[in-house]
C-alpha cells in the first residue's frame, strides 16, 4: 500500500504482521490505508497463501516462528529496495501471532543476519502472547510498545508485564500499555 504519490520522497513505512488467522481481513487493508492516509508505505505480508495455508489458530505447527520472523525480514528487504521508502524509518506491528513476530525481530542476531543493514525504527506488538522468549538477548536499539487487553484471556496481559520487566533488565526499549 503506497501514498498517492510515491515518486521523488522518501517515506517512512511499516509492516503489518498477520496474527494466525488470515491475512486478506479487511482490518488489514483499512489500517494500511489509514497508514497511507498519514503518508506511511504500508505492507501487510502474507505468509499463508503461497504455503498453502488459510489459517494456524487451531495447529501452529503449520507454519513456524522462525520462518514467520524470515518473511518478516523477507519484507523488510524488499521495502528497502522501494525508492520511496526510508529504509532508517522501518517499523513494524503485528497482531497476536504477528505480535510475537514483530518482538522477536528487533533481536540483534536476526538483524543483523536478516536485515540488510537495518534495523526496525519501532515495533507495536498489539496482543502478543508473551510466554516464551530467547533464553539470551541482544536487543537492536528498537522501541518496542507493547499493546494489551486487561481483560485478554486468551493472550494474558499479566505475561505481558512481566516480561518488559524482564527485557528491561537486559536492556531493551520497552514498555506496555494495558488497554481495559
Amino acid at each position: 500500500y503506497l501514498p498517492n504519490k510515491c515518486e521523488g520522497k522518501k517515506y517512512p513505512a511499516v509492516i503489518i504482521q498477520h496474527g494466525s488467522g488470515s491475512p486478506n481481513y479487511e482490518f488489514y487493508k483499512n489500517t494500511a490505508l489509514a497508514l497511507n492516509r498519514r503518508g506511511i508505505v504500508a505492507l501487510v505480508p502474507n505468509s499463508f497463501s503461497a504455503r498453502g495455508i488459510s489459517s494456524t489458530g487451531k495447529d501452529q505447527s503449520q507454519l513456524s516462528k522462525a520462518t514467520r520472523i524470515y518473511d518478516s525480514f523477507s519484507a523488510f528487504r524488499y521495502l528497502q529496495s522501494l525508492s520511496c521508502v526510508d529504509a532508517k524509518r522501518v517499523g513494524i506491528t503485528g497482531y497476536s501471532f504477528g505480535g510475537i513476530i514483530s518482538i522477536d525481530s528487533v533481536e540483534t542476531a536476526l538483524a543483523e543476519k536478516l536485515g540488510n543493514g537495518h534495523v526496525y525504527k519501532a515495533t507495536l506488538p498489539v496482543y502478543p502472547s508473551c510466554q516464551a522468549a530467547f533464553i539470551t538477548t541482544d536487543p537492536t536499539n528498537t522501541h518496542v510498545h507493547i499493546l494489551a487487553g486487561e481483560k485478554d484471556d486468551y493472550t494474558p496481559a499479566s505475561y505481558c508485564v512481566d516480561f518488559a520487566k524482564v527485557k528491561k533488565t537486559n536492556g531493551w526499549k520497552i514498555d506496555i500499555t494495558i488497554l481495559e
